[in-house]
């Protein structure tokens, strides 16, 4: 399930930091029931030592300028977030609680809601064609040979890529109570040459990537990437996917707005 806000409108633009990712993040776990806001950042679903946070969100969609001498971007006409979760209570407490303030608090700044959308777009059959709303994030926590630790972040033709993303589904599949989960057999095929995305999250750089691709395997993992995020750190603002295409069937819901806020920093 996923529920789409617009915020703001031609006679309220949104102004925000280029980095916005965490506090949208905020933004969304004060609007939660207090324990559903608690659990997802304390506990989440847990599988195998890991920690899972069925909650994912794109960027903030719609026409913009950006400013890099005071750091912030203008979205001119408003813009569009959409958030996604495989579990339906997460998405009925956020839409409880915008319509309850009728206001989201990004950062320093108070945006009025203009509009609240709930949509449930469905994959059917063994292939969909979709387009990342936030950009996929695929690492490994490797070691030096000093010991030390280092993140590394792959992109789309390398071959860990493929086989984190369904690691990662698996996992999610477990984690919420799925029978005789296996490994799915997914591929991932992109349509040109993904954008590389450096999204500041916190104090830290997350290499990422964009784009339309096509994702093909066992129906239920499809619908699974579109409810719970493709790839690592979902909650984050990462792995968001909208769906264009599933097979010849036309995805439910409307489409956001294709303009879309493209550099990170």
């Amino acid at each position: 399930m996923r529920i789409v806000i617009h915020l703001g409108g031609p006679d309220a633009p949104l102004i925000v930091p280029i980095a916005y990712s965490y506090f949208i993040q905020s933004a969304l776990y004060s609007l939660l029931d207090g324990y559903l806001a608690r659990w997802i950042h304390d506990e989440g679903l847990a599988v195998h030592k890991r920690k899972i946070k069925p909650l994912c969100f794109s960027r903030l969609l719609g026409q913009y300028i950006i400013n890099h001498e005071r750091n912030q971007i203008t979205f001119t006409r408003g813009a569009a977030l959409v958030i996604t979760s495989p579990l339906q209570d997460i998405c009925q407490s956020l839409a409880t609680g915008l319509l309850r303030r009728g206001e989201m608090v990004i950062g320093e700044h108070v945006f009025p809601i203009s509009k609240l959308e709930a949509q449930e777009p469905k994959a059917a059959g063994t292939s969909i064609l979709v387009k990342t709303i936030s950009p996929v994030t695929v690492y490994a926590t490797l070691f030096r040979l000093s010991g030390a630790k280092y993140t590394a972040y792959f992109s789309p033709g390398d071959p860990d890529f493929l086989s984190l993303c369904r690691q990662n589904l698996m996992h999610k599949a477990q984690a919420l109570g799925w029978e005789d989960v296996e490994e799915p057999d997914l591929s991932i095929r992109f349509i040109g040459t993904p954008r590389i995305d450096l999204v500041k999250y916190k104090n830290i750089i997350v290499k990422a990537h964009s784009g339309r691709a096509w994702i093909s395997g066992p129906m239920q993992y499809l619908q699974l990437a579109l409810d719970a995020g493709l790839g690592a750190k979902n909650s984050a603002g990462f792995g968001c996917l909208e769906l264009l295409r599933s097979d010849s069937v036309q995805p439910g819901g409307n489409p956001v707005d294709e303009h879309s806020y493209r550099p990170y920093v």
